[in-house]
């Protein structure tokens, strides 16, 4: 197995970023998908209805489910949450 990881967590919250070109190529697809979604449910000509808007939101929501779900493996330490940099221990004078 490659133990190379494609992406870095996030310093503040929940989430990672691409940290390679294979990260890049991922999070590229996945932009690309999006669109298709938007495209498909008529958001760039203006005909998107309140249903369409829902189905639009419904489809974002599983599509970013199902790539953090495949991606999880290629995060650096794993996903979770953080709250930045880890406090180094300090001495008392």
């Amino acid at each position: 197995m490659n133990n190379k990881y494609w992406f870095e967590p996030k310093r503040n919250g929940w989430g990672f970023t691409p940290s390679s070109w294979e990260g890049w190529l991922a999070t590229l697809a996945l932009m690309i998908l999006l669109l298709i979604i938007l495209e498909t449910n008529g958001l760039f000509t203006g005909e998107l209805s309140a249903d369409g808007g829902l189905r639009v939101i419904f489809d974002i929501f599983i599509i970013v489910g199902i790539f953090t779900v495949l991606m999880k493996d290629k995060v650096k330490t794993g996903l979770g949450w953080r709250w930045g940099f880890e406090k180094k221990a300090r001495r008392r004078r």
